[in-house]
């Protein structure tokens, strides 16, 4: 099967051992040139949405599984295949797995440029509030874009950090606007 849809395909082994069938590929970000413009449309979408810059922003590095594997289990102790993660130091990076689409990266991408936003500007935050901020951040990104299968996604995740995490942080917008979102995450430490 196929290791980007899960669709059946025949596609031959790519280099670090996935296979990718030819629908997969031919939509695939596959260059730095591709992913550097998905980066730039991100970073445009977090200022317009929040205000919210970073000064010299981390790099994006477009990897193979077997690379991302390696560097996602360096960094975070977890054993899983991650299509992208932010390393905040040694150096600051952004890596994202290669063969994927801008609509599955782009959410992914927002979420992890944020982490990049927090560990400038609100680095005490719990892992509840650091989640799911980032969660919301890709969540509205996704809506942006009428993702709506990735929003769905999104809100039906069981995880305490990342869904739960979203929930939270979409009521205080509903509660409090975007501004009101802004200012809790810029002041709190984690969400109630």
């Amino acid at each position: 099967k196929c290791d980007v849809c899960a669709g059946p395909t025949v596609a031959p082994q790519e280099v670090d051992g996935r296979h990718i069938c030819p629908e997969c590929k031919k939509v695939a970000i596959d260059s730095a040139a591709e992913m550097d413009a998905l980066y730039k449309e991100i970073q445009r979408y977090l200022d317009t949405l929040t205000g919210l810059k970073v000064d010299k922003a981390p790099p994006v590095m477009l990897v193979q599984a077997d690379e991302m594997d390696t560097r996602f289990a360096e960094g975070s102790g977890r054993s899983f295949r991650a299509h992208a993660f932010y390393q905040p130091y040694n150096p600051e990076i952004i890596y994202v797995l290669s063969g994927h689409s801008a609509y599955d990266l782009g959410p992914t991408l927002a979420h992890e440029f944020t982490h990049a936003w927090q560990s400038r500007h609100c680095p005490q935050q719990d892992r509840q509030l650091k989640e799911g901020f980032a969660s919301w951040v890709a969540y509205k990104y996704a809506q942006s874009k009428g993702y709506t299968d990735q929003m769905s996604q999104m809100l039906g995740a069981r995880d305490p950090d990342y869904g739960e995490g979203l929930k939270k942080c979409l009521a205080i917008e509903k509660q409090s606007g975007v501004k009101g979102l802004l200012a809790f995450v810029q002041k709190e430490s984690k969400l109630k």
